[in-house]
């Protein structure tokens, strides 16, 4: 496999430091004071019926973080020498080739759910019918990263063109 002449950076995202701590904090407190009752109130067999229950609940915060925070987002767009532009996503590859791709759309999308607005910052890959190849938020990449891929599209692809809306 070939090296790309451009590849962004996945973007870290985090839920925060608030709902793993309310998340965890009763497992933790449970899993400590049965640990404690094992080792210091229980005799014989009984050890076990803390003791167990106790490992249990100090375990559940580390699986629940891993469900929450999977890791880095792998979301990232990278150019090969040729012009096709590839879209890495958790689900799948989009390959874009230069037969395909003809204009690069930014902007925002607005969505409204019973009188609720919302809006994002997204980046659009159109084909030459004017069909939508695919559509990623803005926030998986920082601006300097996004910037500099786009720089090096409109330099390796001059027919590009380029929107914001």
């Amino acid at each position: 496999m070939t090296e790309p002449l451009f590849a962004t950076t996945p973007v870290e995202h985090s839920p925060g430091a608030c709902l793993p701590l309310a998340l965890g904090a009763p497992f933790v407190a449970f899993g400590l004071f049965s640990l404690l009752m094992a080792a210091f109130s229980a005799q014989g067999a009984e050890r076990v019926w803390f003791a167990a229950p106790g490992a249990a609940a100090l375990g559940v915060p580390f699986v629940v973080r891993r469900f929450l925070r999977p890791g880095a987002d792998p979301t990232r767009l990278s150019l090969a020498h040729d012009g096709t532009v590839t879209l890495h996503v958790r689900r799948g590859d989009v390959v874009m080739p230069p037969s395909r791709l003809a204009r690069v759309v930014t902007g925002a999308v607005t969505t409204s759910v019973q009188g609720s607005r919302s809006s994002r910052r997204v980046v659009v890959f159109v084909d030459g019918a004017g069909e939508q190849i695919a559509q990623v938020g803005r926030a998986s990449f920082t601006d300097a990263d996004l910037g500099a891929f786009f720089e090096a599209l409109r330099t390796a692809r001059p027919d590009v063109t380029f929107e914001h809306r």
